[in-house]
């Protein structure tokens, strides 16, 4: 007497032992398969969740100022130890760059002092993510926040445009045409 599909032959052992190991053999087939099983649903699960990033895109690079650059069509220029940067008419491109492996999101804050000549000017701003014309004040600082998402390794422009006819010279021979004084940017 054998025990099924298995080739084994038991001829003196009683039939108890045979059904037994017959049974044995079964649940080590049976046993092999729900490891099998397993190790494949393991490597499937664990495939699918590293595919997922770290953390939510709102939840990114703990210092993002270290990872947003700002590349501006106007030169920088110092004043003691502050720097800024005069945006004149005509368009004034502002590019961001994200130099992280990991896509940002957030509110770009560009705070603005008023032109040499104290009168207010109205921007237009376009973006991936926003046109709109602001107005700036003309005695006051002004603030605009822009909402920006910058892919990875990527850059996004923003250009600033200001729209007033009148024409803001200055008497010491520069020839440029001054719109507003960007101060200071932050990304948040």
């Amino acid at each position: 007497m054998a025990c099924k599909r298995s080739g084994v032959q038991f001829p003196l052992a009683p039939q108890q032992m045979r059904k037994g190991v017959c049974k044995m053999k079964n649940i080590v087939i049976s046993m092999k398969y729900i490891i099998s099983i397993f190790f494949i649903l393991s490597f499937i699960l664990i495939a699918y969740f590293v595919s997922y990033p770290l953390f939510d895109e709102n939840i990114n690079e703990i210092n993002k100022k270290e990872v947003i650059g700002l590349k501006l069509s106007a030169p920088i220029e110092f004043s003691g130890n502050t720097n800024f940067w005069w945006l004149t008419r005509g368009q004034n491109k502002l590019e961001f760059h994200n130099s992280s492996d990991e896509k940002i999101k957030g509110i770009i804050t560009l705070i603005f002092e008023p032109n040499p000549c104290k009168f207010e000017e109205k921007v237009n701003l376009k973006s991936t993510y926003l046109t709109s014309t602001f107005t700036l004040d003309a005695y006051n600082q002004s603030e605009i926040e822009i909402p920006i998402k910058i892919d990875k390794k990527s850059n996004t422009p923003i250009f600033l445009d200001f729209i007033e006819k009148k024409s803001c010279l200055v008497a010491n021979g520069d020839p440029r045409d001054f719109g507003a004084k960007l101060i200071y940017w932050s990304f948040e």
